[in-house]
């Protein structure tokens, strides 16, 4: 019997589809059963971790109550707002909250920098600091540095400066320069948030305009 083309055709595609079924149940014949095992492999795995699970602990650093309660940070800065919506920033090697809720903060050589009312950068360092994050209260101590953009630098050793006002005293013995001269006296202070210095005692001087835009000389 002779077969047409499309006959030939056709027959050729049941007997390609007849073996490709063969070789797909031989296949699942193998796969299927060593899909089992495994399953069952990996569900008796698992139940022996867990049967272990009271003998398998996390470890964590060593790490006592104190420093827990005691919040340090290094290389910490903060950054607020003074009442002229002006930024501020104090910068420290070293931060240490003293308690969980207090407001308290013990710096290791920290720096104020802020702006005065005309723009002129202020910045305040010294070795140790205690900032009320509250009432933006910073006070310094030991090696006590001012420098003015406009050329002004005092050294004393303690420091009290309000973030919010820019403001600054200190009460003790204070030397420095300034475009007018040599500075010397028995305190400072900055006023009219950060527009004029004061230097105290008997050769006190007030250093005014140091602001941006100039318009006074030395006064005493």
């Amino acid at each position: 019997m002779v077969l047409s083309l499309p006959q030939l055709l056709t027959r050729l595609r049941v007997i390609v589809f007849h073996d490709d079924y063969t070789h797909f149940v031989r296949v699942m014949k193998v796969a299927l059963p060593a899909l089992a095992i495994l399953l069952l492999g990996i569900v008796v795995i698992w139940a022996r971790l867990a049967a272990q699970t009271d003998g398998f602990r996390i470890g964590y650093a060593a790490i006592t109550s104190e420093s827990v309660k005691n919040l340090r940070m290094l290389n910490a800065r903060y950054f607020g707002i003074d009442e002229s919506n002006n930024p501020y920033s104090i910068s420290a090697d070293a931060a240490s909250q003293r308690s969980q809720n207090s407001d308290l903060v013990d710096m290791t050589s920290p720096k104020a920098d802020f702006v005065s009312r005309s723009g002129a950068s202020v910045i305040i360092s010294a070795d140790r600091g205690l900032y009320h994050q509250h009432s933006q209260l910073l006070d310094l101590e030991g090696n006590v540095s001012v420098y003015h953009e406009l050329g002004y630098e005092l050294h004393t050793e303690v420091a009290h400066i309000d973030m919010k006002t820019n403001a600054a005293q200190g009460e003790l013995a204070v030397e420095g320069h300034g475009p007018q001269g040599r500075l010397d006296g028995t305190g400072f202070k900055i006023l009219d948030r950060g527009e004029r210095i004061v230097v105290l005692g008997k050769s006190a001087v007030s250093l005014q305009g140091a602001s941006k835009s100039k318009s006074g000389g030395k006064s005493k």
